[in-house]
């Protein structure tokens, strides 16, 4: 298996134009840089070191707790989205948020207040995304391709699409030592209409953009896009065919706009 150490790591960052001050959040499949010297750490740290003091590094740590009715602890509860998520919330810097089905970790003081959890909705108009966005944030597909993009599910929140609508979830987190009973939304997919997400058509459209850098991993590729991009391409996108999103070859048996 190919090696990658932190030289490798570093010049990856620098191709793909990661700088000072970004503020990166990180979906991603580690096994596409072959076997890390230095383990998933090493990544971590080489990503600190090129966005600096000034900028963030984000990853998702879901755990969709709620959703399988089984207490959430920000501290303790694994992420069950890969190994990234759980180094950056170990991390002697790190905090992960309050969010008990998608909760995201970060270092940095930008990218502690963009995670904040404050109304309770994974997605939409105050969540993390709608911060990341306002902030001018990046997104790093690491080894991932676009299917890992947890923004689309906050673009078709706050655009309406038709085949998705909010749900509320209650269970109990708990928090410095007790437990508190809380109540997050999720904009689900509509249950009757069945949609079926599909990715792809979305990503080679987004691919097309000027500002899309890509560079290849010793098993995979790698991305860096803004979020603002993405969010300009989905609104254009949905704006002409409000079903992009979905997989086109699957008939959607709900109400066209």
């Amino acid at each position: 298996m190919i090696r990658t150490g932190r030289v490798e790591l570093a010049g990856l960052w620098q191709s793909l134009g990661i700088r000072p001050g970004m503020i990166v959040l990180c979906h991603s499949f580690l096994g596409a840089l072959g076997r890390v010297e230095g383990g998933t750490g090493t990544v971590v740290e080489t990503l600190l070191e090129a966005v600096g003091a000034e900028g963030a590094l984000i990853a998702p740590a879901f755990t969709y707790s709620y959703f399988k009715s089984e207490i959430y602890d920000p501290e303790e509860t694994a992420s069950t989205v890969g190994a990234l998520g759980d180094a950056v919330r170990k991390h002697p810097s790190g905090l992960r948020n309050l969010d008990p089905n998608f909760s995201n970790a970060a270092i940095g003081r930008r990218g502690h207040e963009i995670i904040a959890f404050d109304d309770g909705e994974s997605f939409g108009a105050a969540s993390p995304y709608a911060k990341l966005l306002a902030a001018d944030g990046h997104i790093l597909l690491l080894g991932v391709d676009y299917t890992a993009l947890p923004l689309f599910m906050h673009l078709e929140a706050v655009n309406q699409v038709p085949y998705r609508h909010p749900k509320s979830f209650s269970g109990q987190s708990r928090v410095a030592g007790e437990l508190k009973s809380t109540t997050v939304i999720h904009h689900v997919r509509d249950a009757v209409s069945d949609p079926q997400s599909d990715r792809r058509r979305i990503g080679v459209i987004i691919d097309s953009e000027a500002d899309v850098r890509v560079a290849d991993l010793p098993y995979g590729q790698a991305r860096l896009v803004s979020a603002r991009t993405v969010e300009r391409v989905v609104a254009r996108e949905l704006a002409r065919d409000a079903l992009i999103l979905l997989d086109a070859e699957t008939p959607f048996r709900g109400r066209r706009p």
